[in-house]
């Protein structure tokens, strides 16, 4: 019995051997496959850190042209319906900050940029 069963785990060890060596030598098949991968990727991260560059560059570009809005003006620039820039001014867990000048609210448009990415973000939280 000990024979029988010495003689498995060596068949055991050289069927593992046999199958390490099968994995080595796909995975030297499939280099090219991985590359390619590898290439897409690094491909698609320039793409997003290009468009990240872009959004960086506009947001600094419009703080150096940074200026108060009325209300209107920021409902507009912000791209919303008067209804939804209502909620987002008087409702919002993300309010839309505003300062006062000359008894009536104001907006800063580097206020209204700052807004669109925090309520970007929590969009997306919310979708994940």
């Amino acid at each position: 019995m000990k024979i029988n069963s010495h003689n498995q785990k060596i068949d055991m060890e050289n069927h593992n051997q046999q199958l390490n060596n099968i994995q080595r030598t796909l995975d030297i098949i499939y280099v090219p496959e991985k590359i390619s991968e590898i290439r897409n990727m690094i491909s698609l991260l320039a793409a997003e850190i290009g468009l990240i560059k872009d959004h960086v560059s506009k947001i600094t570009t419009s703080s150096s042209e940074d200026r108060y809005m009325t209300p209107e003006e920021a409902m507009h620039y912000l791209g919303m319906t008067k209804n939804t820039f209502d909620k987002y001014r008087y409702k919002s867990k993300i309010p839309i900050p505003s300062v006062r000048l000359g008894g009536s609210n104001r907006y800063k448009k580097t206020d209204l940029d700052r807004f669109m990415l925090t309520y970007n973000d929590q969009i997306q939280l919310l979708a994940a």
